[in-house]
């Protein structure tokens, strides 16, 4: 059954400007080097899709890479004044969890390597509208 979420869009911005507001959540991305889990890096990543989250879940963002700018999207519970600063685009969305899991140790895309940790629990928060929208996050094990 689908859960109600508030759905916040900044539209392009820079990546000092997600750094800023991602500083206590956890990210994935992948690089030229593979899949990695940890704070968000410095530089923006050269790869599609950018995911961070809060420590609970209750705060999930998702950059789109976009030559020197990133397209961002949170999707929370309780926004903060660093999530809602910025905001272009605020509405009440119908969500849908799953379980998910990152790519196997035999896939030969992209790697789990390095800095990504293998035992977290993965979910996605598929956004129900006509134009989906998905945000990822992972759980400490239990």
């Amino acid at each position: 059954m689908p859960d109600t979420w508030t759905l916040i869009g900044w539209g392009a911005r820079d990546w000092e400007q997600v750094l800023e507001a991602c500083e206590d959540m956890t990210g994935a991305w992948a690089d030229y080097e593979g899949f990695h889990t940890g704070p968000l890096p410095p530089a923006q990543p050269p790869t599609s899709h950018i995911w961070a989250w809060s420590a609970d879940g209750t705060c999930l963002m998702r950059a789109r890479s976009d030559a020197d700018q990133v397209v961002v999207g949170w999707l929370t519970r309780q926004a903060t004044d660093k999530v809602t600063a910025l905001a272009q685009l605020t509405e009440q969305v119908a969500v849908t969890i799953r379980p998910a899991t990152s790519w196997s140790t035999e896939d030969r895309r992209v790697t789990m390597r390095g800095d990504a940790r293998r035992d977290l629990k993965w979910e996605t928060l598929e956004v129900e509208s006509p134009e989906p929208v998905t945000f990822v996050w992972a759980q400490e094990p239990a």
